[in-house]
């Protein structure tokens, strides 16, 4: 009969529990061990014994693949096959094992460990539980100990002498000057001759204006109109005709004529109104004539009639109509580019930084074209009115201040007196005017930075040397090492107090560094 065989490759680390753990998933078939040549599993007999356990649990026929004398020879007391490979297995028998693995002594062989053997070897799992318990005892001891001796250093650093040394260090104000260019022709600061970066920035700008036309083209006149009334000096009627001239007598007459015919009623006194325009000599506003003025009338009739204006005559006007002329366009294309400058300078504005900022002498049209500058209306035309939309691409210098503040920073660093410490805290920069170099691309500026100095104190070092000074000496060292401010710049406190020398131990001094008001 068949049975199937499964194969199971041990690892190096692979312990007895992994491998019992490896066969509780399979059931009555047999089973290869191939053990690592340089592991040392099964070299303990017990450990084959826990295995072989396992199988006859799981009605497995067990065999392993081993070259390590000590684990052939743990096999073959347990008549357990032992291959020397793999190949070897598929032809060799298979043993079946002992049902008991503690047979009597007269079953075992002559080379058999005694029982008291296999009891020291099972003893060993007490020996390593009693080892591990001492180990934590003796753990558990140091902890204690160590425990006991921080309470005893806590106490002894409660009620040790110490000090409280407290150093007010005097300020002094350094400032430095320096005339910077920014280029637009190099890449990197350059120190020595105060040169700065600057960048090129292009932008496409567009706006629209309307400006007011200041050309006249001149019309005719308006004729002014009115009302006159015509009486009669007869009893007969009177036919007035068309067009017949009436004016006023002041002055040099202002001419009106009547525009239909009309007949004045027989009878003296009779009257009746016609309608009157100034002629053309006389229009515009000279034939806006008071009531009462047109009181003179020619012609045939006029010693049959008389006539009058009860209203004043009005409309008369000189015409005229605005139109573009030549100073119009120019005056709106300079305007326009005033705008493009303004546009640009806020679009370039919002894509810069704080550091930043804009050349404005550098503003400038760089680009330009016929067709993209258009006109409502051109010269001659009638407009009250002229907008132009013009189109451009505008450059300008921007430069990050941030490098003339580092290029400054440097030299106030390099100009503070040895030994002394710059207050970051304390600069201050101020920028003067900026100008502009267009034929070099280049903008020159005055930066200026001021800031306070103070010695440098190296805490740790000067605890060191103050410790088990007397009082005088350390005040002597304090004063030696820093500037100080004034008299009250060291104020030291001793516990005791009765005390009058620095503690021996650096660490029971404390020192605190204060900067003057």
């Amino acid at each position: 009969m068949n049975v199937e065989t499964e194969t199971l490759n041990i690892d190096p680390a692979a312990s007895v529990p992994s491998i019992r753990e490896q066969l509780s998933v399979i059931r009555g078939r047999r089973v290869l061990l191939i053990l690592p040549e340089d592991g040392a599993l099964f070299r303990r007999k017990l450990d084959l014994v826990l295995i072989q356990r396992e199988c006859y649990r799981r009605a497995i026929q067990l065999a392993v693949v081993s070259r390590d004398p000590k684990v052939v020879a743990n096999a073959n007391e347990l008549n357990i096959s032992c291959f020397p490979d793999a190949d070897s297995s598929q032809n060799g028998r298979w043993k079946r094992g002992r049902q008991k693995v503690f047979l009597p002594r007269y079953h075992k062989p002559t080379l058999d460990p005694q029982p008291e053997e296999l009891r020291s070897i099972a003893s060993r799992l007490s020996d390593r539980n009693r080892r591990q318990s001492w180990i934590r005892q003796l753990v558990e001891r140091a902890v204690i100990l160590a425990l006991l001796i921080g309470t005893i250093g806590a106490a002894v650093f409660i009620v040790a002498p110490s000090a409280t040394v407290v150093v007010t260090l005097s300020q002094e104000q350094i400032a430095t000057e320096a005339q910077i260019s920014a280029d637009v022709s190099i890449q990197d600061v350059d120190f020595d001759k105060a040169i700065i970066p600057a960048q090129l920035v292009r932008v496409v700008a567009e706006t629209t204006a309307t400006v007011p036309t200041s050309g006249i083209r001149s019309l005719d006149d308006a004729p002014a109109t009115g009302i006159v009334t015509i009486t009669n000096r007869s009893e007969a009627p009177v036919i007035v005709p068309a067009f017949t001239t009436v004016s006023t007598s002041a002055g040099e007459p202002v001419l009106f004529r009547t525009t239909q015919e009309v007949t004045v009623p027989a009878g003296i006194e009779n009257s009746i109104e016609a309608p009157v325009e100034a002629l053309r000599r006389s229009s515009g506003v000279s034939g806006n004539v008071a009531a009462g003025m047109i009181n003179t009338i020619a012609g045939p009739v006029a010693d049959s009639v008389s006539v009058i204006n009860l209203t004043p005559a009005a409309g008369g006007e000189a015409r005229s109509v605005s139109i573009v002329d030549s100073v119009d366009i120019d005056m709106l294309v300079t305007s326009v580019r005033a705008q493009l400058l303004t546009v640009a300078y806020e679009k370039i504005q919002a894509g810069l930084s704080e550091a930043q900022f804009i050349v404005i002498d550098s503003l400038a049209v760089v680009e330009e074209h016929k067709d993209w500058t258009t006109l409502s209306a051109q010269v001659g035309d009638i407009a009250n009115e002229l907008t132009a939309t013009m189109r451009a691409h505008v450059a300008a210098v921007v430069v990050d201040e941030s490098l003339s503040r580092q290029l400054v920073v440097s030299r106030l660093r390099a100009e503070a007196p040895s030994g002394a410490a710059l207050l970051s805290e304390s600069l201050r920069y101020s920028r003067g005017p900026i100008n502009w170099n267009g034929a070099r691309n280049r903008a020159t500026f005055s930066a200026r930075l001021t800031g306070m100095v103070v010695s440098q104190v190296d805490s740790a070092a000067l605890r060191e040397r103050l410790a088990g000074l007397s009082l005088e000496d350390a005040r002597l060292l304090l004063e030696s090492t820093a500037d100080l401010a004034g008299e009250s710049g060291i104020q030291i406190e001793l516990f005791p107090a009765a005390s009058n020398r620095m503690p021996s131990l650096p660490i029971r001094i404390n020192l605190e560094v204060r900067l003057s008001e």
